[in-house]
């Protein structure tokens, strides 16, 4: 416009503005033909951009359609190996004979509870998945006899305010405890404070295997048929190296009708009891005072068998 207007004489100004006016209207004609022209291509890349999505959409349907089939085409494979190997299966069935149903096994539950009054317990203790009876009574009037020998014999008392002379006795008694006669374990004596006790070792050569114990003439079965069930009941001491022993053991004695409980017990753990007698590794401590409020009920028993 400016180069146009550059051209037209000042003197003529009518003319001057019918130029102008001229010029606004095309002005106005080509802003509203870029205005339709720009609605039409933002409404002609709308459609564009809706047939991608749809040519897109199209394309993932065929992709999954190719899947699905080639998935189908794995599972009716399977299926039909499937009922191939099931066939096989029935014609081998038709041809193998019926067999009988094992008889029924008698689960009882346990059932802990005190022992019946009067019967006594035997010691059996599972270790190293051997079976070793204890005859701690025998053994510990035998230890004791053996220890206050040593202690006459060798004069390791010192009187009521000294007591035995401990190390001494524990010197001499595991020399005379050689004589010891007992079959199944090493009878060894320690001090727990002043008082003498005796530890009871098995001996790796002896206990009865888990196939003796099974065996219906073995030497423990034996000894089982000469124990009455009215007057002693199995009183199992088991490690975690011996359950398979336990349990057989367990269904022998269950088997003659004795009462029988068990008490596990850590890998560590040893079998140990009182020496009994007066030999004491110290003075002999005043008498215990009486309490001043007794219970009102006795102790209630404790459960041993189950």
């Amino acid at each position: 416009l400016e180069s146009q207007l550059a051209d037209v004489q000042e003197s003529d100004a009518e003319t001057l503005e019918l130029r102008l006016e001229e010029l606004r209207r095309k002005r106005d004609a080509a802003r509203q033909n870029l205005q339709r022209d720009q609605e039409s291509t933002n409404a002609f890349a709308a459609r564009i951009d809706d047939q991608k999505k749809k040519a897109k959409a199209a394309n993932d349907a065929i992709a999954d359609s190719a899947k699905a089939k080639e998935e189908y085409k794995k599972v009716t494979k399977e299926v039909t190996l499937g009922l191939e190997e099931e066939a096989k299966l029935k014609a081998q069935l038709s041809k193998t004979p019926a067999q009988k149903a094992p008889p029924a096994k008698i689960v009882t539950l346990p059932d802990p509870r005190p022992a019946p009054k009067g019967i006594e317990p035997l010691y059996l203790l599972c270790s190293q998945n051997k079976l070793y009876p204890i005859a701690d009574d025998d053994m510990r009037s035998i230890a004791r006899k053996t220890a206050e020998f040593v202690v006459q014999s060798k004069r390791l008392f010192g009187g009521p305010q000294v007591g035995v002379n401990k190390d001494e006795v524990f010197r001499h008694f595991a020399k005379a405890a050689r004589t010891l006669t007992d079959e199944f374990f090493s009878v060894e004596v320690y001090a727990s404070g002043i008082y003498p006790r005796l530890r009871f070792v098995p001996r790796k050569t002896a206990g009865a295997t888990l196939k003796e114990v099974s065996s219906p003439r073995s030497r423990f079965q034996k000894s089982l048929a000469g124990i009455d069930p009215k007057k002693y009941y199995a009183r199992f001491v088991v490690l975690p190296d011996s359950y398979e022993v336990y349990l057989a053991a367990r269904e022998a004695v269950n088997q003659k009708g004795i009462l029988a409980g068990w008490d596990p017990q850590a890998a560590d753990w040893q079998f140990t009891t009182h020496l009994g007698g007066s030999l004491l590794f110290g003075p002999k401590p005043p008498p215990a005072k009486p309490n001043p409020n007794p219970p009102k009920n006795p102790p209630k028993a404790p459960n041993v068998i189950d």
